[in-house]
């Protein structure tokens, strides 16, 4: 070993594969960059506002759930309202039993109206109901019409005494275009 570089020239087959790989390496390497360049250039472009996804039509489930909710709280709400009836406000309170009802018992509160507020005046007695338990029995979502299962109590006061009456009621309920409302009551 004379002190000479060990070097050697390789031979020339191997130097032109060396080559053509290198070339084919850069050939992609230019691929990739190109079609992310256009990527990002696709997606950037300032004058189209970015596209607002449509708002997903509500499922059969979502609307049988929605009128299920709408109606036991319209009902519940409904129940409290026509178990309640005051000496001091009943042309108030029958206002409040009119905006709940529908249908027959709407005609029935309208028709029995100035009785019900003179009986109530002469007699001064008064009813405060509250629901205790509520369920909904029956449900047609399609034709808007469902059947309220209610236990309330009424806290009557008559004459400065006090008294608890409890009772249990089917209200058939209607859809309208202000919600639910009470078309019949009937007590078991």
């Amino acid at each position: 070993m004379t002190g000479q570089p060990n070097w050697q020239p390789q031979p020339p087959q191997q130097k032109k594969n060396r080559t053509n790989l290198f070339a084919v390496l850069g050939l992609v390497l230019v691929l990739v960059i190109g079609g992310v360049a256009a990527i990002i250039v696709a997606n950037s472009g300032e004058d189209t506002p970015p596209r607002a996804a449509a708002p997903e039509a509500p499922s059969a489930d979502t609307k049988v759930i929605e009128a299920r909710d709408e109606a036991f709280a319209d009902g519940v709400a409904a129940a409290e309202v026509l178990s309640t009836l005051s000496a001091d406000d009943a042309e108030a309170d029958l206002d409040r039993w009119e905006s709940v009802a529908t249908g027959a018992l709407l005609t029935d509160i309208q028709t029995s109206r100035a009785a019900a507020v003179q009986r109530v005046r002469e007699t001064g007695s008064s009813a405060k109901g509250t629901v205790l338990s509520a369920a909904l029995a029956e449900l047609d979502a399609d034709r808007g019409t469902a059947k309220l299962l209610a236990a309330t109590r009424q806290d009557v006061t008559t004459g400065g005494s006090t008294s608890e009456k409890r009772t249990r009621a089917v209200l058939s309920l209607v859809r309208t275009d202000d919600g639910w409302k009470v078309e019949a009551i009937n007590n078991v």
